[in-house]
């Protein structure tokens, strides 16, 4: 991925500003090896800037919480699978939830969380009803009406 040009985000962050209106993209590793939830919080304020639109690319939806209580405007996440296995709208098992997950895809809590199904399909844990998908963001600028 680093030589087709991206850039890996692993406990670190990248500004970019368009028409006067700064944005931070904040990585976080996937945060497994915290073992409370205070620690992850306290890792993610050494990680901000407070003075803009921050973005958090995390791995875990099930830490929602952690990362409202620390201030974050939109976090983008995965880890669910959309539940892996779903039957109509409800997905069955997620990792880090369980049988009959809450979190599973799309947006949640007023379009603060967003939750991809992702990019994985193995035979070990094959997706049912769930297909992959890849998800474009586009940021539109904050505009007085």
């Amino acid at each position: 991925m680093a030589a087709a040009g991206a850039q890996i985000l692993r406990n670190q962050s990248l500004y970019w500003e368009r028409e006067g209106q700064r944005v931070q993209l904040i990585g976080l590793d996937d945060p497994s090896f915290l073992v409370q939830e205070s620690q992850l919080e306290d890792h993610l304020h050494s990680l901000q800037n407070e003075d803009c639109y921050q973005i958090l690319l995390s791995h875990r939806p099930e830490l929602f919480d952690v990362y409202a209580a620390a201030g974050v405007d939109l976090s983008l996440t995965g880890h669910a699978h959309g539940g892996q296995v779903r039957i109509g709208s409800q997905g069955i098992y997620s990792p880090g939830q369980g049988l009959f997950p809450k979190l599973t895809s799309g947006f949640y809590f007023d379009d603060k969380l967003f939750i991809s199904r992702g990019m994985t399909n193995s035979a070990c844990a094959p997706r049912l009803w769930c297909p992959c998908e890849l998800v474009m963001v586009r940021l539109l600028p904050n505009r007085a009406i």
